[in-house]
């Protein structure tokens, strides 16, 4: 009978059959690698999942993950964090009992970025750090990412300055293939909180009452989230005051920077047109030196009279207050551009006579006066328009700014000082409010004139806010 059994079988010891062998099929080699490494990566995404859930941010987060066993030999995590748009960067240094913040300028960290992006390894040693204001000890391995509201920076390091091992490289870039989601996640929260923050800052410190209601009334008004609101505006305005003020005092400071800034160069310019001119003979280029000696010397009384303009003197004479109504002049030239203006002293009681009152407040009275009539007078086509501030310098002090518009209707007067009251398509409304506001500040007020033709306001400054 014949023999059934398997073919590699030895029947006897002279007919030993040689056993094929076992071929493995194609691309099994390569799917087993990559369900090894899928299996190791679903450990390390569950492993930042559950640290995730328990970081309240994302330095938290960073001092999480060098608790993973793949982060054993790193003791220290540099995270770098730019909000896309923003003008600064923000890098958190994290250890396992430290965490420390620091801003730095936007330039820093694109280059920085730029630099990890353009790395072939992702490996770097103190070379790579020339040229930065941040420390990083020793030896590291980086990583950036650009998320849909940052762009980041990850940067790992044992604190010291040896190179990093094939494994530790290995490890670094498993957990840097799933990690990305967790930052954005995170930075997203965070982004989320702050915002939220700015929002309960900025209706803490408004000038007005917000009520809200879920149900719709006659007097509020619909949000998109289908809530309703309504603007309490019998508020006082003295929160948008204090703002106001702020605003005005940062203007300073910003005249006092270039003041600073431009004064050298200005110098420079003189002096060498002043010497040009010594050595000058032809008429013509004489004739143009001079002409570029007096703008420079322009330019410096232009930068003088603004700084002087927004430093608070508390006492005007009749010179300071022509100098004022000059520069207030100046700065509203974008609206006023078309429009004759003119300043006048109409009497003064005699020559030492002294106004007490701060000089920036009044400023941004004439200031906010002035471009309401530019407006006024462009919106309606006024042909040859003009704007007068007359000046009668006794007690009480008077300060008159009139236009050749048509004036103020009747039902405008009677709320034209109210808060948010505008009847300009893009008016906020506050402007004759905060000019009212600072008058009453002054001791003072201001009323508007409806007979005659075109608008008519008084500053008035009574008996015990001026003096000689």
């Amino acid at each position: 009978m014949e023999d059934q059994r398997n073919s590699f079988a030895k029947t006897d010891d002279s007919n030993e059959v040689e056993p094929q062998s076992l071929r493995v099929p194609s691309g099994y080699s390569r799917l087993k690698r990559e369900l090894q490494k899928r299996s190791s990566i679903s450990g390390i995404f569950q492993s930042l999942e559950a640290r995730s859930k328990n970081s309240a941010d994302i330095s938290e987060f960073c001092q999480a993950l060098l608790t993973l066993k793949e982060f054993d030999s790193f003791k220290t995590i540099h995270f770098f964090k730019h909000e896309k748009g923003q003008s600064f960067a923000v890098k958190h240094e994290v250890a396992l009992d430290s965490i420390s913040t620091k801003d730095f300028h936007v330039n820093e960290f694109n280059t920085l970025y730029q630099r990890i992006k353009k790395s072939k390894n992702r490996t770097f040693g103190q070379e790579s750090l020339k040229g930065f204001t941040f420390d990083i000890l020793g030896t590291f391995l980086a990583r950036e990412f650009s998320l849909d509201t940052h762009n980041i920076i990850i940067i790992v390091s044992r604190n010291d300055f040896l190179s990093q091992t094939q494994l530790e490289r290995d490890l670094f870039n498993k957990v840097m293939s799933v990690v990305s989601a967790f930052f954005d996640k995170i930075l997203r929260k965070e982004l989320e909180a702050q915002q939220l923050q700015n929002i309960q800052l900025a209706l803490e410190h408004l000038p007005f009452q917000v009520e809200t209601s879920t149900s719709a009334r006659p007097e509020f008004k619909r949000l998109p989230s289908d809530n309703f609101y309504q603007i309490k505006t019998e508020q006082t305005l003295d929160k948008a005051d204090i703002f106001h003020q702020e605003r005005i005092a940062l203007l300073g400071e910003l005249l006092n920077t270039l003041k600073h800034e431009l004064s050298n160069p200005l110098f420079g310019l003189q002096l060498s047109a002043e010497l040009l001119l010594m050595d000058l003979d032809d008429e013509d280029n004489l004739t143009f030196m001079n002409e570029i000696s007096s703008s420079i010397k322009r330019s410096q009384s232009i930068i003088a009279n603004f700084t002087e303009l927004y430093t608070s003197n508390e006492t005007l004479r009749a010179k300071d207050l022509e100098k004022l109504a000059s520069e207030v002049f100046t700065l509203t030239k974008s609206e006023s551009r078309q429009i004759k203006k003119s300043f006048h002293i109409q009497e003064l009681e005699h020559e030492d006579f002294v106004i007490n009152a701060n000089s920036v407040w009044l400023a941004q009275i004439l200031f906010n006066l002035v471009v309401n009539s530019a407006q006024a007078l462009n919106s309606l086509q006024i042909p040859s328009p003009e704007i007068q501030i007359k000046a009668y310098l006794k007690n009480p002090v008077e300060i008159h700014v009139i236009d050749n518009g048509p004036g103020a209707p009747e039902e405008v007067m009677k709320n034209m000082f109210s808060p948010f009251y505008t009847t300009k398509e893009k008016g906020t409304g506050l402007g004759l409010a905060i000019s009212q506001s600072l008058a009453k500040k002054l001791n003072g007020k201001i009323d508007y004139i409806s007979k005659g033709q075109g608008a008519h306001f008084v500053l008035k400054l009574d008996y015990e806010n001026t003096g000689c």
